[in-house]
């Protein structure tokens, strides 16, 4: 709207009678119809228009948008700049988040070997636990036929006892 008032008041400086329009408005149209068919009544008369009058109307008509366009975009310098700062921040937590799982990934590579080691010891002992099984059999079956043996020699060794005191008391 402000381009084409500095527009008009330039043409209107140099002699140009600018377009005005109008409208025909036949029974049934409505607003919008009105609207979309404007027709010409003015020509144009088209005096000398200089590179420097062009130069003033575009000046003085772009240089309101053009600070307000570089507002705009100082604006979004300023949040673009605290959006790096704060990607800046993310990435630093990136950093740390990576070395601590760099740490982990080490830890489980330990727990892997130990892993396969222990893996190793019960394929053994799965392998060996029927030769074990046997020679705690036999260990067993030792220890009990020791244990007969005692309550035998025990036995043995009250009666010896019992004779020893018949013994003695006969010779008294």
């Amino acid at each position: 709207m402000f381009f084409r008032q500095s527009l008009e008041n330039l043409l209107t400086r140099v002699g140009w009678t600018y377009p005005r329009y109008t409208t025909k408005l036949a029974l049934g149209q409505t607003k919008f119809d009105m609207l979309a068919r404007w027709s010409k009544i003015e020509t144009y008369k088209m005096a000398e228009l200089t590179r420097k009058d062009l130069k003033e109307v575009f000046t003085e008509s772009l240089e309101p948008f053009a600070k307000a366009v570089q507002e705009d975009f100082r604006a979004v310098n300023t949040r673009l700049d605290k959006v790096d700062t704060r990607l800046d921040k993310m990435d630093s937590r990136f950093d740390q988040v990576d070395t601590r799982f760099d740490k982990m990934d080490s830890r489980f590579d330990g727990l892997e070997e130990r892993m396969v080691s222990v893996e190793a010891d019960v394929r053994w002992m799965k392998e060996n636990a029927s030769e074990l099984f046997e020679k705690l059999d036999r260990f067993i079956a030792l220890l009990e036929k020791n244990e007969q043996e005692i309550l035998m020699l025990s036995a043995q060794m009250k009666r010896l006892e019992e004779r020893v005191e018949k013994l003695e008391s006969h010779r008294k």
